[in-house]
């Protein structure tokens, strides 16, 4: 409610400026060098100020009809679903559950394709692979301190995100880049590639976007999902033969998985670490990998993952070397 009273407050703003610039003045009392950030003179027409007007007065009417109604809404009626839809509501958290995993693994691959994709190497692309990076080793463990590390991970990447979008959306503007290259210094703005993404407005600011938006709605509609201690199980909502006969398939299939998936994950590195050009770094990993295949599951484990820690800070240097000097 507080930023939907903000966002009414921030067009009854706009609508006034809006009618400041359609009154008769002169241009030695009102700028007319305000067309790059949308203030520019209309006279004669007024459609511009109507249209916001109507626009304005749709906000204060859906904003007065969400805060009224809202007391009304927080009737306490989870018992009677309890007791009524029990099965459905566990339905309910358990298909939560699924969509928070897949929208996670899902923010994962649009960093990584970020970080991966690009005709140049500027610190978007190496924060973008930091942070996938970062979010698949949290993505292992449920406990609750990487869960908290996680929400914290995504608030600030959600910031970095905006703050590097206000930058590349209002560099098109002649007021405003000026500004922006007074404060910002000539090596930052090559490290960002600021130039690179004011030439591909639409490219940079749709993948920004979609970082913002994937992060927002991940914290605010699935984070509570992945916060509750207790898993619910999928064999205790349904009783239908055939749903109980799918639950056998995927339980087998999970259970393959769980005994052979070291397996396919020391095969995929190894055919990865062959393939790439990584010096002593490969060498090393392939060594180990071989090594690693002759202990126990527990000991495996704890050999990928240092693998993994050593590949992904090669990966973050030589990110970090093709950036530009000068």
């Amino acid at each position: 409610s507080l930023f939907s009273l903000c966002l009414v407050w921030y067009a009854v703003l706009l609508l006034i400026i809006q009618y400041i610039y359609c009154m008769d003045l002169t241009d030695e009392e009102l700028a007319p060098d305000r067309e790059d950030i949308g203030f520019n003179k209309q006279r004669g027409d007024s459609s511009p100020i109507l249209i916001k007007s109507l626009i304005t007065v749709v906000f204060w009417a859906a904003l007065y009809v969400n805060i009224s109604t809202k007391p009304k809404s927080e009737v306490d009626v989870s018992d009677i679903w309890e007791l009524k839809f029990d099965k459905i509501i566990r339905l309910r958290k358990y298909i939560t559950r699924a969509l928070s995993q897949i929208w996670f693994a899902l923010i994962i691959l649009l960093l990584l394709a970020i970080g991966l994709l690009g005709p140049n190497m500027h610190i978007t692309r190496i924060l973008s692979m930091l942070f996938a990076l970062l979010f698949c080793a949290l993505n292992q463990t449920n406990s609750s301190i990487s869960l908290t590390i996680r929400s914290i991970l995504c608030i600030i990447l959600i910031v970095c995100s905006t703050i590097m979008l206000i930058i590349v959306y209002t560099y098109h503007f002649n007021t405003i880049a000026k500004f922006w290259d007074f404060v910002i210094p000539d090596n930052i703005k090559n490290m960002i590639d600021l130039k690179s993404m004011k030439r591909d407005t639409f490219t940079s600011i749709t993948k920004l976007t979609l970082v913002v938006i994937a992060l927002s709605i991940y914290i605010n509609l699935f984070y509570n999902s992945t916060t509750v201690e207790s898993s619910v199980e999928f064999s205790s909502i349904v009783d239908d033969v055939f749903l109980n006969w799918i639950h056998s398939v995927l339980t087998f299939v999970h259970k393959y998985l769980n005994i052979h998936k070291l397996d396919f994950i020391w095969l995929t590195m190894g055919v990865c670490i062959l393939q790439s050009n990584t010096g002593l770094i490969g060498f090393l990993c392939f060594n180990l990998t071989i090594f690693g295949m002759c202990f126990p599951n527990r000991v495996q484990v704890i050999i990928l993952r240092c693998i993994s820690i050593l590949l992904s800070g090669f990966i973050l240097v030589f990110m970090l070397y093709q950036l530009p000097t000068n």
